[in-house]
């Protein structure tokens, strides 16, 4: 079973079937064309399937509000990404979201780095700084990039 994060505010958990709206509003807001609705479904399969995709949940509502992206790619590194639907950015939710995967990976000893994609839209020094001020202060390797 994957894990699952909470949060005051979140719950960051595999996506389920109810999810499919949810994620197509978060790919939606972070595509620059209109999106294929079939090749979105088909891409939410593999998203549900895969033990790297996390759905970032209001706990009050449970909407699916984000996408979370925790990965290993080595021995010890672990890669950390998110996507946010845009109408939820700029909430602290991101910050809250990665403070809870990060704290738990520093626990452990892992090393990581952690991306957005879309940098016009989530603003990822700003948001490093957000996490290191509300506690992570011994980044091992933390990188800020964008694929646009």
């Amino acid at each position: 079973m994957k894990k699952v994060y909470n949060s005051v505010r979140l719950v960051m958990k595999s996506f389920e079937e109810i999810n499919l709206n949810d994620y197509c509003a978060i790919i939606q807001d972070n595509s620059k064309t209109v999106i294929d609705f079939d090749k979105t479904y088909c891409d939410f399969k593999k998203v549900m399937a895969s033990n790297n995709y996390y759905a970032i949940c209001l706990k009050s509502t449970t909407l699916a509000i984000g996408l979370l992206y925790v990965k290993e790619t080595k021995k010890g590194y672990v890669e950390v990404g998110y996507l946010m639907n845009a109408n939820y950015q700029d909430c602290g939710y991101a910050s809250e979201a990665l403070y809870e995967v990060c704290n738990e990976l520093e626990q452990n000893g892992e090393k990581y780095i952690i991306g957005n994609i879309k940098e016009k839209s989530v603003k990822p020094f700003k948001l490093l700084g957000n996490i290191n001020f509300i506690g992570i202060h011994d980044f091992h390797k933390v990188v800020a990039y964008c694929k646009d």
